[in-house]
């Protein structure tokens, strides 16, 4: 019998599987989801559906100087520091970027930071942590530039304590 003269490869794509038999893009996606149907509850004002999905231990964690900034630790909490930023921030129509490491996804998010006489465009990137259970552990909340989001922020505070 003579070796053949060529040889296909065919590659396949083949998942990856967690312990739990899981396979980990199904895990990724179900997360992507999640936090679509998050970001729609918040728009409809469904904190039962946000509470479900978020542990009551939740820590929320937001860099720099601004009022905004620092550690947030429960749900009250955490809804506190939303409702804040959705005083700041205007989404833009453009998709949501993941990118997904373990147990955290990191989603990016092109938006307007708005004060009363600034509008300045920038990425901000949430990385969100779950636990074993699926629910949101924690987060952080980075601004592709955070000296000028605390800049911005801040002067929309300092414009409301002199009105």
């Amino acid at each position: 019998m003579t070796a053949p003269e060529w040889v296909e490869v065919v590659w396949v794509a083949a998942d990856t599987w967690r312990m739990d038999g899981r396979p980990v893009r199904e895990i990724q996606l179900e997360r992507e989801h999640k936090f679509e149907s998050l970001v729609g509850a918040f728009m409809q004002r469904d904190f039962a559906a946000i509470d479900e999905a978020v542990r009551s231990d939740v820590v929320a964690e937001m860099p720099g100087s601004s009022w905004l900034a620092g550690t947030q630790r429960g749900h009250e909490a955490l809804g506190r520091q939303v409702a804040a930023l959705r005083q700041v921030l205007r989404p833009s129509d453009s998709p949501n970027t993941y990118v997904h490491e373990g147990d955290q996804m990191t989603v990016g998010h092109q938006t307007q930071v708005m004060g009363p006489q600034h509008q300045v465009e920038m990425t901000l990137q949430l990385r969100i942590r779950f636990d074993a259970d699926g629910k949101i552990a924690s987060s952080v909340l980075v601004p592709e530039d955070l000296g000028l989001f605390d800049h911005v922020v801040n002067s929309t505070l300092r414009h409301l304590q002199l009105h």
